[in-house]
């Protein structure tokens, strides 16, 4: 339970992302029931991207270096990410919560 950071790094370049599902699965606390979440692959807190030019194509919200675009591929109309490289990485806050 509590604040926690989830670091995406990439190994191989040359990926789209749109979102990740990450699902709590409760295996030590029984009570604990089970969410899925959706993260949006823009929305993250902090980054490491090897290209220090500000890609942003299409028009995406953030100016700050990552490479995305606007892909119309993506189901949920968001943007995605194009050429995460090697050794990249994004980080996301997640809080996960405990039912009472």
């Amino acid at each position: 339970k509590g604040s926690h950071t989830l670091r995406l790094q990439f190994i191989h370049g040359g990926i789209y992302l749109c979102s990740l599902d990450v699902r709590l699965v409760a295996t030590v606390i029984p009570s604990m029931s089970t969410d899925e979440t959706r993260i949006e692959a823009q929305d993250y807190q902090d980054f490491y991207d090897r290209t220090p030019l500000v890609n942003d194509w299409g028009g995406c919200y953030r100016g700050d270096g990552v490479d995305k675009s606007i892909l119309t591929t993506d189901p949920t109309g968001g943007e995605c990410f194009v050429s995460g490289r090697t050794n990249e990485w994004l980080e996301y806050e997640i809080f996960v919560k405990v039912e009472q």
